[in-house]
């Protein structure tokens, strides 16, 4: 009885070593699939972010700005000039 009781213990010891090593080995498995996913989406955020930079409005540039900015003041200077030139001969515009 007590050669089969340490047959049992054995074999129990035995069969717990072989579930823990399959569970380390699933577990492993599932660790490096989600690394992977994640890698994935952190490649894909980062090619959406330099397509998003490819992309970003024209009117942001600074050729663009400084064009407006510039137009904007001689628009302004004639306006005034304009308004200035009523009355100074005394018209109202």
């Amino acid at each position: 009885m007590a050669l089969q009781l340490e047959g049992f213990e054995e074999r129990a010891a035995l069969l717990l070593t072989h579930v823990t090593r399959k569970f380390e080995i699933e577990l492993k498995y599932e660790h490096d699939t989600s690394k992977a996913k994640l890698e994935a989406k952190d490649e894909l955020l980062s090619l959406l972010q330099r397509e998003l930079d490819m992309a970003t409005a024209w009117y942001r540039s600074p050729v663009f700005i400084t064009l407006v900015a510039t137009a904007a003041t001689i628009v302004g200077m004639f306006v005034i000039g304009y308004t200035w030139s009523f009355f100074a001969n005394g018209v109202s515009p």
